[in-house]
């Protein structure tokens, strides 16, 4: 079956929609860059802010009346907004198919599978999420650069931000397997790491050996074939000094 996956959102939401993607594969399905030849497609949505979440349900809306055309059979939400409106969408636009939260690689895989139609979301809840990653990272595109994530939600209460009622508390990618899939992007060309995260200076304060990203920059400058990486987001408050000798030496 030909699935597209449209993405929307930051980085990280890319990021999770190339595992998707990978995982669809794995069953035997065909990623397409066009949605006019795709049978099943999953909206990657965000909803950070009110402009995200109408884009979302406006290209949900969209890519809805393709179903018109008789070859697209299945049409399915995933992401941000899902995982905290995903029964209102579901209710509220009856073209949808299924909506998912976080983490639901597995339901998503058997819905596409069986061309499931699903009346309630299908999600964890926020305190259960663990990491979301997926053997290796389908990768979409020839550009020279990836985005890596290496962590996922945030323990900062800010009155404005819903990140931790959509992505959970703060949890760190274990070191082995950023390195993993950093070597699987560097083998296929990539040349620059952009790593991604809520707060990428508390990475690896959760873990149990509590390695640091000044560790993690360490052990990703030993991959042959990668040139550059960057650091996003860096939160102030927790810069080191640590951290800022090594960035700043040109060794």
């Amino acid at each position: 079956m030909n699935f597209y996956i449209h993405k929307l959102g930051c980085p990280k939401n890319d990021v999770d929609a190339d595992y998707i993607a990978a995982r669809l594969i794995v069953d035997g399905h065909t990623p397409v860059k066009d949605p006019q030849r795709a049978e099943s497609i999953i909206v990657n949505t965000c909803g950070f802010i009110l402009p995200a979440k109408e884009e979302s349900i406006s290209e949900i809306l969209s890519l809805a009346e393709l179903k018109k055309t008789g070859r697209l059979k299945t049409l399915y939400a995933s992401g941000c907004l899902t995982q905290r409106y995903g029964d209102d969408l579901l209710a509220g636009i009856p073209e949808l198919d299924g909506a998912f939260g976080h983490g639901a690689l597995e339901s998503i895989a058997t819905a596409v599978r069986s061309s499931s139609r699903l009346s309630k979301t299908i999600k964890m809840e926020i305190r259960k999420l663990g990491y979301l990653s997926f053997r290796n990272r389908f990768i979409a595109d020839e550009l020279p650069y990836s985005y890596l994530k290496i962590s996922d939600g945030c323990d900062r209460p800010c009155t404005y931000c819903a990140i931790p009622m959509m992505r959970g508390k703060f949890r760190s990618r274990p070191l082995d397997s950023i390195i993993k899939e950093a070597a699987f992007l560097a083998e296929n060309g990539k040349k620059e790491l952009i790593l991604v995260s809520q707060e990428a200076t508390l990475w690896g304060y959760d873990l149990n050996d509590r390695p640091n990203i000044v560790k993690l920059l360490k052990e990703l400058d030993k991959i042959d074939g990668i040139e550059w990486i960057r650091l996003l987001y860096l939160y102030p408050g927790q810069v080191q000094e640590e951290l800022i000798e090594y960035l700043a030496d040109d060794n």
